[in-house]
């Protein structure tokens, strides 16, 4: 069959389907000519695509046959979902990666923290304090001395009135 006669069958099963949708006929009588509208669709997309291959590459006849191929289908919710199962796959391959370079790091500083103890300070414990945790000298911290106002007494706290 011809292209032309191709496109009029797939036009004349569309009108079909349309007709047999607005009369409210039956499921399975709509279902059926669905069917046939995409296997006339099917057959016109083939016709085209043997065309195309048939004519040399450049041919100015090769555009106007493209424009007469059907678009292609618009992903279903199942494909979109299936899309989005690979993303997650790809963030779940991420985030492990992640992880792992977390805990390769906090090993790394737990044996660097290790070794700090083990050679009595350094890098291990906080600025100012021994391995033990506790000042160089042992003495306890003090709380700072109270400064004199000027008559030899401590400064009180100034009172608000409420």
């Amino acid at each position: 069959m011809d292209i032309e006669k191709l496109e009029a069958a797939a036009a004349a099963q569309g009108t079909t389907v349309k007709s047999l949708k607005n009369s409210g006929a039956g499921k399975e009588e709509v279902e059926a000519a669905v069917a046939g509208l995409v296997a006339a669709k099917k057959a016109l997309a083939d016709a085209i695509t043997a065309a195309l291959a048939a004519l040399p590459e450049g041919a100015p006849e090769a555009e106007a046959l493209k424009a007469k191929l059907p678009p292609p289908p618009k992903p279903s919710n199942k494909d979109k979902k299936a899309a989005k199962d690979g993303d997650a796959a790809k963030e779940a391959a991420r985030k492990a990666a992640e992880e792992q370079k977390l805990a390769a790091r906090a090993k790394k500083k737990e044996a660097a923290a290790a070794k700090g103890v083990k050679e009595g300070g350094g890098k291990g414990g906080p600025a100012g304090k021994g391995a033990d945790g506790a000042k160089p000298d042992g003495a306890a911290s003090k709380a700072p001395a109270a400064k004199p106002n000027g008559s030899g007494a401590a400064a009180a706290a100034p009172v608000h009135a409420k």
